[in-house]
């Protein structure tokens, strides 16, 4: 059986298309776009006036965000995948019916992107060089691939979990490779067309600052538009993180069916 990829990205298209499914990753990309650019007025503001007070409060507030909404990705991510496996499966069902088993499974979750954080920040440290470093990122990338849907789908432990994902790598190099390759080409694609919403609404601050007027006074007077455009980028940027977390599902599925 050989892995249908325009099944897997053109339901992925799909699946994502809806709006009661990207809103709740809108909600924390927005979060944290605009909280990035609250800190970039900040340091606009404290280089422009020399003081460091407003910058280390909104860098607080910073942190404070990060935490916030990577408590909350895990949580939907855990959700997205198991509503994906469903939608796969034929039940095209509302998001929100995931969101009890995403609470049983979080703790889980939460576990196995610790564990994943910490093998790939000493694989980093040991490497040491950056070019080495992102292709060493890579394969292992490529290896834990399937790691987060196991996680979520299947009842193994944290070690197994991984074990089984380097286990599907190691069956299926080409495939992944393949699928992880044409992912991110959509992604890029999808990227570049976030920009454009962010420069629309940008465009007039950019204007004033190419005509003379200090940087941060051109984002200040215009931090109305500069955030809608943000929203817009927010809602393009949602919906390849949808994409790409419904594909993984499906490839995942994929590869189990698969026979070598």
């Amino acid at each position: 059986m050989e892995i249908d990829y325009g099944k897997i990205f053109g339901r992925a298209a799909a699946y994502s298309f809806s709006a009661h499914r990207l809103v709740p990753m809108l909600a924390i990309n927005a979060a944290v776009l605009l909280a990035a650019l609250m800190i970039t007025q900040s340091i606009l503001v404290s280089v422009a006036g020399g003081s460091l007070g407003a910058l280390f409060s909104a860098i607080g507030i910073f942190v404070i965000i990060l935490i916030i909404t990577a408590i909350a990705a895990i949580f939907f991510v855990t959700a997205y995948i198991h509503d994906a496996n469903d939608y796969w499966k034929g039940k095209n069902l509302d998001i929100y019916h995931s969101y009890r088993y995403a609470r049983t499974k979080y703790l889980k979750m939460l576990g196995a992107t610790i564990l994943v954080g910490i093998i790939s920040a000493a694989i980093s440290m040991a490497v040491g060089l950056p070019v080495i470093n992102a292709a060493v990122g890579v394969i292992v990338g490529l290896v834990f691939m399937m790691y987060t849907p196991i996680i979520v789908l299947e009842s193994r432990g944290l070690v197994d979990s991984m074990k089984e994902s380097y286990g599907i790598f190691m069956r299926n190099k080409f495939d992944v490779f393949t699928y992880w390759w044409v992912l991110t080409g959509i992604q890029l694609a999808i990227f570049v067309v976030s920009l454009i919403p962010l420069a629309i609404f940008s465009w007039p601050a950019i204007a004033a600052a190419i005509g003379g007027t200090p940087v941060a006074q051109a984002v200040q007077a215009n931090a109305t538009a500069i955030s809608l455009g943000i929203l817009g980028m927010s809602a393009v940027l949602s919906y390849s993180t949808v994409f790409g977390l419904s594909s993984l599902t499906f490839m995942y599925a994929s590869l189990k069916h698969v026979r070598k």
